[in-house]
């Protein structure tokens, strides 16, 4: 688990899937002011084994992915903005990366086509 303490920050691998393609998703669980949140990110190249959280400034938060003991995919976060309830953010890759809140997750509902 990785913490930031300056604004109650902390956060988790949850969980790591293996894709048909050889890559991993990685989903992070991320508490930002007594508030869960599921942060996605798709299609990485390697095996996440932790993440670590730096401050960039008051209200931005850098996140990092580590694997082999040395970060390979890093995005910031702007904590003011996370309290929107579900934002998508860009890193230094293509693929959209997704932080929701829990609770507006557990009231989406899928339907069926």
């Amino acid at each position: 688990m990785s913490r930031d303490d300056k604004r109650e920050v902390y956060a988790y691998i949850e969980r790591v899937i293996k894709t048909s393609d050889e890559k991993y998703d990685l989903y992070i669980r991320l508490f930002v002011k007594n508030k869960d949140y599921l942060m996605y990110i798709p299609r990485l190249a390697r095996k996440p084994e932790e993440i670590k959280l730096s401050r960039e400034s008051r209200d931005r938060l850098l996140i990092t992915v580590i694997s082999k003991g040395e970060g390979f995919c890093t995005c910031t976060l702007d904590l003011n903005k996370i309290s929107e309830g579900c934002i998508q953010l860009r890193c230094l890759s293509p693929i959209g990366i997704w932080i929701s809140d829990e609770e507006l997750l557990k009231r989406h509902k899928i339907s069926e086509m």
